[in-house]
């Protein structure tokens, strides 16, 4: 399984599952989680769009909500929030 497939699982999990469904995922992935969420912050952090592709899984039913862009599905509506984030000349940091 991959880092990033691990990941939208365990948020799934936050999501539907019982905290203690939740601990027992997040104990048993810990390593690949944390490798997950540091490649987006990497890729987040030097506006890097390749890397982010990277990250994203290629899915038809990835979904992003977030103030930035709203609801976007698929990753080809997904990049468009990135493209435009790590275009802006102001100096963002997360």
């Amino acid at each position: 399984m991959t880092a990033r497939k691990v990941f939208f699982f365990f948020v799934f999990a936050m999501l539907e599952g019982s905290l203690a469904q939740l601990s027992h995922f997040a104990a048993s992935h810990m390593p690949v989680i944390l490798a997950a969420l540091s490649q987006f912050y990497r890729a987040l952090h030097q506006r890097d769009i390749t890397l982010m592709h990277e990250n994203w899984e290629g899915a038809d039913d990835v979904v992003i909500d977030n103030p930035l862009g709203g609801i976007k599905r698929r990753w080809s509506e997904i990049s468009g929030v990135y493209e435009s984030l790590f275009c802006n000349s102001e100096q963002v940091s997360f």
